[in-house]
């Protein structure tokens, strides 16, 4: 699927720190996480003014697999107009 992915330490820190994009003010709400043996699952909401100045209210899913009591991957999906 479409989509960037992020892979690693580095990226991550580098993607975050890219303050141009970066959302202005966003709240986090109605959080939930669910398990099914080794896989979860979170939902919420996000809600905020984004990079220029529209605001925006979105929902999303992190998707996590668990291995050996660590997390082996995780996904998230956000959902965009």
């Amino acid at each position: 699927p479409g989509g960037r992915v992020l892979k690693g330490k580095e990226a991550l820190r580098a993607h975050f720190s890219d303050k141009s994009t970066a959302h202005r003010e966003a709240r986090y709400s109605e959080a939930a996480i669910h398990r099914s043996g080794e896989k979860l699952f979170g939902t919420f909401r996000v809600t905020g003014v984004d990079h220029a100045g529209r605001k925006f209210d979105r929902y999303g899913i992190d998707l996590y697999e668990v291995k050996e009591g660590k997390i082996a991957l995780k996904d998230s999906y956000l959902k965009v107009d």
